[in-house]
């Protein structure tokens, strides 16, 4: 369900308890391939779907009203649903971390999450110190995770 969030605006919720595994909703829309650029003008939904790649999900869809968390309760799984990471309580926040879903060596986003891990500054999780990346890649699709070298090699260029 959608209602207000603790995070930032309205997020998307749990009617019912959901214990980690637990797929949540598909993450359909409109694929668009596009060339990073410094501007990253980009739609603030998309997800990556692999390099130069995304998809924008729905304006009416869950993917749509998720909030990133530097403490995610989901992951966006192989299969393209997003899945729940952690036991989320009846009525709790599903959140992702957004540096998860991200390619493009451009994109940046401040944040103000409140978790104890909070980074204050969200990139791509193959850019994030070592440290932060060990932590983050396995949170990552495989699927975003086999682009690495492609990613790297066009940051390597920047």
């Amino acid at each position: 369900m959608i209602a207000a969030s603790s995070i930032q605006g309205m997020g998307v919720h749990v009617e019912e308890a959901a214990e980690p595994g637990t797929p949540l909703f598909a993450v359909r829309g409109r694929p668009h391939t596009e060339d990073y650029d410094e501007r990253f003008d980009k739609g603030s939904h998309w997800f990556s779907l692999g390099t130069r790649k995304w998809i924008e999900p729905g304006p009416r869809t869950y993917a749509r009203f998720l909030n990133h968390s530097c403490q995610p309760t989901a992951v966006w799984a192989d299969d393209r649903w997003v899945t729940a990471r952690v036991r989320i309580p009846a009525g709790g926040e599903i959140a992702i971390d957004y540096g998860t879903i991200e390619l493009d060596p451009y994109w940046r986003m401040a944040c103000s999450c409140g978790a104890p891990t909070c980074r204050r500054t969200v990139v791509p999780f193959y850019l994030e110190p070592s440290r932060v990346r060990r932590r983050l890649e396995p949170l990552a699709p495989a699927f975003l995770r086999n682009c690495l070298d492609d990613c790297l090699a066009i940051t390597a260029q920047r």
